[in-house]
């Protein structure tokens, strides 16, 4: 290389000035090259060859400097001639925005063909594409000075980003162009979104404009065209088709398209001037790019990985309901056809017990017996049509009761029931429901409940007795009445809440009585924690007045969510006491709900009884008491 290098000089009749650009690539392709023939081995004796007429400019990345220490000992002057490259100041800066306009303008000669920029727009620009204004990495990216040096203005202290000045002069031009524009103006920035958009946006801008192949096949590439520190590293197709997976025809369009001047996303290689039968490899097309690659690889693979989430979510979703569906259509199909034969089976039984023997006027014991199995078969279609027999829960609030005192009668939990009766004085009734009597004498109520696979009795009896006599504890549970009215009573509580809205039963008037008849009463009830929490363990404690001497029963509270005190949603631990007369607080435990916001309840204090029947507790007014009371997080 030596010897050549002079001949070229001596017919030249001069020195060589040779530039080696962007020297840190050597670093990158070559990293172990050594030995006669190669440029590490050579390219120390020419530079210090003093007869040699031969110059060189070696422009290298700040960040590669260190990586010249290969040649130190062959070049004992190599850092002699040392000079570091700034970013351009503004002043420089705005040379290159308008310089390079006047002399495109010199070579065009119709005068409607020239091109002119607002000065406006060269000053936000600037003010842009300062360093430190635009950020996409670490690569690349100088820091903004927050002071100026001594005997330095302002125009010098300003340094402008030139990869990114580049960028976003380029987007103008195209955009001025495109539109039929001859003069690069300041909406124009403004309505890209400025100069930080304009950069950020040139590789999802580019991107977007791929179908979804190529670029699936881009993301792929991008991973070995630059490493995770953002380093680019040349590739040819070849190459890239055997680390991706894909073919090298499938990739070539890829790359030429990012490679074309309009975009400017990669750029092809050419071989060394020894090789030039090699390929061509690819690389992209500015340092400043590495990071905004690096970036839209992570976006895209997260895109992606999110849509297969979603599709295998759907899918699930989607085969769980086909599934369901699938069940209840069999389990459909198949009760139809059950209510089918079941059908078959009564008409035929009806047919037979319509039947009258001929020639008899008594039936032969034989056509009894089939009557008698008919009978029987009817009854037992019916029942497997309807699922069962009517069922239903029928109650008092309490089995005994003074003369002129009220008893509430509840039924609740129909099953298969069509229609409710109950007499003696109430006739026909909805399916759920309470309501207030006041016997004269003691009175057996019977209800009946109908449906379609026949009728369902159920007996309660109320007992008149005189006030000596010691009526027994509650045991069953009051609800609403059927035909509720609706008040607003003031509960009592633990929390300052304002009244609450709840069905009171509808009594007649009474005259105050001065003296309670015998019965145990409720007269408050509390909560402990005063403002329970999700998750507390919470404790009711019943203050009740015993106007009839020592009883016993069990205790326990029963909840309620919200205003709905039709149906409970939990209960307290029920517990045996024994109430002495008098007023008395019993405590019942083993209560907590976790609520994932402030969530109110009503509570009631109940005894049950040995077939787990519940009756509230009455105030001695004859009405039932609630506490209102708020669980928050």
């Amino acid at each position: 290389m030596d010897e050549q290098l002079k001949a070229w000089a001596e017919r030249v009749n001069g020195a060589l000035l040779i530039l080696l650009d962007q020297f840190e690539d050597y670093f990158l392709y070559h990293p172990n090259e050594d030995g006669p023939g190669t440029f590490a081995y050579e390219f120390p004796f020419v530079v210090t060859d003093t007869q040699a007429h031969v110059n060189f400019v070696i422009s290298i990345r700040e960040d590669a400097l260190a990586k010249l220490d290969r040649f130190e000992g062959r070049i004992p002057t190599l850092f002699d001639n040392y000079i570091r490259v700034d970013h351009l100041d503004r002043d420089a800066a705005r040379d290159a925005i308008v310089k390079p306009i006047e002399q495109y303008n010199k070579g065009v000669g119709d005068q409607g063909f020239r091109v002119s920029i607002e000065p406006a727009l060269v000053e936000a620009v600037l003010d842009e594409t300062k360093t430190g204004r635009v950020s996409l990495g670490d690569t690349g990216v100088g820091a903004v000075k927050d002071e100026l040096e001594p005997g330095e203005n302002e125009n010098a202290a300003a340094r402008i980003e030139t990869p990114f000045l580049q960028l976003v002069m380029t987007r103008l031009w195209d955009e001025e162009l495109r539109a039929g524009s001859q003069v690069l103006r300041l909406e124009t920035l403004n309505r890209l979104g400025g100069a930080e958009r304009i950069v950020r946006t040139h590789l999802d801008k580019t991107m977007n404009t791929l179908p979804a192949s190529e670029r699936a096949a881009a993301a792929g590439m991008f991973h070995y065209l630059v490493t995770p520190s953002g380093a680019k590293i040349a590739h040819t197709a070849r190459d890239l088709a055997e680390y991706t997976g894909n073919q090298e025809k499938d990739l070539l369009p890829v790359l030429e398209k990012m490679s074309a001047s309009g975009i400017r996303i990669l750029r092809p290689v050419a071989p060394p001037p020894d090789q030039m039968d090699a390929p061509t490899r690819y690389e992209i097309f500015h340092d400043v790019l590495a990071p905004a690659m690096l970036d839209w690889r992570r976006r895209y693979y997260q895109t992606r990985r999110n849509r297969i989430v979603y599709a295998t979510l759907a899918a699930v979703v989607l085969g769980v309901a086909a599934l369901v569906g699938l069940l209840w259509f069999n389990l459909h199909q198949s009760q139809q056809a059950l209510e089918q034969k079941a059908q078959e089976a009564q008409a035929l039984s009806q047919a037979i017990l319509t039947t009258q023997p001929t020639g008899a006027a008594d039936a032969p014991p034989t056509f009894v017996a089939l009557r008698e199995t008919a009978a029987a078969v009817g009854t037992s279609a019916a029942a497997v049509t309807c699922q069962g027999a009517p069922a239903i829960q029928f109650a008092a609030s309490q089995p005994s009761i003074a003369p002129g005192a009220l008893v509430y009668l509840q039924w609740s939990e129909p099953q298969r029931v069509t229609d409710v009766f109950i007499e003696p004085g109430l006739g026909k009734v909805s399916l759920s429901g309470a309501q207030a009597v006041q016997p004269a004498e003691t009175t057996k109520y019977i209800l009946t409940a109908e449906g379609c696979g026949g009728k369902t009795t159920r007996e309660v009896t109320i007992q008149v007795i005189a006030s000596s006599a010691t009526p027994v504890p509650p045991t069953v549970p009051p609800t609403v009445p059927p035909t509720p009215i609706v008040a607003v009573v003031t509960l009592p509580t633990n929390t300052n809440l304002p009244p609450t809205r709840i069905v009171a039963t509808p009594t007649p008037a009474a005259s105050a009585t001065p003296n309670l008849p015998p019965g145990v009463y409720v007269t408050g009830l509390r909560v402990n924690p005063p403002v329970p929490r999700s998750g507390d363990q919470i404790t009711f404690y019943t203050t009740l007045l015993n106007t009839q001497g020592e009883t016993q029963f069990n205790h326990c509270v029963e909840i309620f969510r919200g205003q709905d005190v039709s149906k409970s949603v939990g209960i307290s631990a029920c517990s045996p006491i024994t109430a002495p007369l008098g007023t008395n607080e019993f405590a019942s435990t083993g209560w907590n709900v976790r609520e994932g916001s402030c969530t109110q309840y009503l509570a009631r204090a109940i005894s049950e009884n040995a077939a787990k029947a519940r009756t509230p507790f009455l105030q001695p007014d004859g009405q039932i008491y609630y506490l209102n009371f708020t669980v928050c997080p």
